[in-house]
């Protein structure tokens, strides 16, 4: 059973963030909407968020699903934790309902709201490598400096500003960058389930990469938690190779198949052509047999 969740529109702050396709979140003036109007839409989202949790423990899914949905619409979109709350639980309610794709995506939608005000260090570090690179030349900083104002890539010191920000935010609102962390495992825990299941190469090796991040968290783990990475890494990479083997082999019969329509007008197929590797180059020579 899937159920699809509409994304919703949320209020805007006066002055909006500027959009950016960057991990990173851009460099924008971030302001909120005036306390007691902003007070009133959480309200109202919290409320929302109460039937469906109701909902979610007398086991109807389908009426959390729709209810944690609802439970969007309300939230300004600089609420990034309590955005990402209600996509971490629509991942809860799929993965109850078996519902592994929608599991997998609504989990993807909390763990982006959290990136905006968290961005996992590696990024961090490599958006610094590629920005402080050193001058070689007043001639190439000129280059430089030219071509960065013809583009919309915030600087470090302003990508700091920007995170503060939604920090401050966050804590404005009774939440900590702990809380976030928490929540960061939950929704890894429950994407990696998710894609585990879903079987394919693709989301198999994504699984990995989720346990494998989920594994350097330990201080974020229940022992019950570990236990399941653990396990998973032990169990996945066999399952990796066999999903390459079976989609290899199965793309390889598509193949073969188109090859054989396009060679049977001249009385040929693919068995007339035969593959050798050549073992001192780990290239292949291709021989043709009537």
């Amino acid at each position: 059973m899937s159920t699809s969740t509409p994304t919703p529109k949320r209020p805007e702050p006066t002055s909006k963030p500027s959009s950016s396709s960057s991990p990173i979140p851009a460099a924008a003036p971030l302001s909120r909407l005036p306390a007691d109007e902003e007070s009133e839409l959480l309200s109202e989202s919290h409320a929302l968020k109460a039937t469906a949790t109701a909902s979610f423990t007398s086991s109807d899914l389908s009426s959390a699903i729709d209810f944690y949905a609802r439970a969007l619409t309300p939230l300004p979109s600089y609420c990034h934790y309590e955005i990402a709350v209600l996509h971490a639980n629509i991942a809860a309610c799929h993965l109850r309902l078996r519902a592994w794709k929608d599991a997998a995506d609504a989990a993807s939608q909390a763990l982006d709201e959290l990136h905006h005000v968290d961005p996992v260090p590696q990024e961090q570090q490599q958006q610094q490598s590629q920005t402080d690179k050193p001058a070689t030349s007043p001639a190439q900083d000129d280059n430089s400096n030219s071509n960065n104002s013809n583009t919309n890539t915030p600087r470090i010191s302003e990508i700091s500003d920007a995170l503060e920000a939604r920090i401050a935010i966050l804590t404005a609102l009774n939440h900590s960058l702990s809380d976030l962390h928490k929540l960061r495992t939950k929704a890894l825990l429950r994407r990696a389930k998710a894609r585990a299941e879903l079987g394919t190469w693709a989301e198999l090796q994504g699984a990995i990469d989720d346990y494998t991040a989920l594994s350097q968290q330990h201080a974020e783990l229940s022992s019950a938690d570990r236990r399941t990475v653990q396990g998973a890494l032990r169990t996945l990479p066999a399952r990796l190779d066999a999903a390459k083997s079976r989609e290899m082999a199965d793309m390889m019969g598509k193949l073969k198949g188109l090859g054989n329509g396009l060679l049977r007008p001249f009385g040929l197929s693919t068995d007339n052509f035969q593959f050798v590797k050549d073992e001192r180059t780990g290239g292949y020579n291709m021989n043709f047999n009537r």
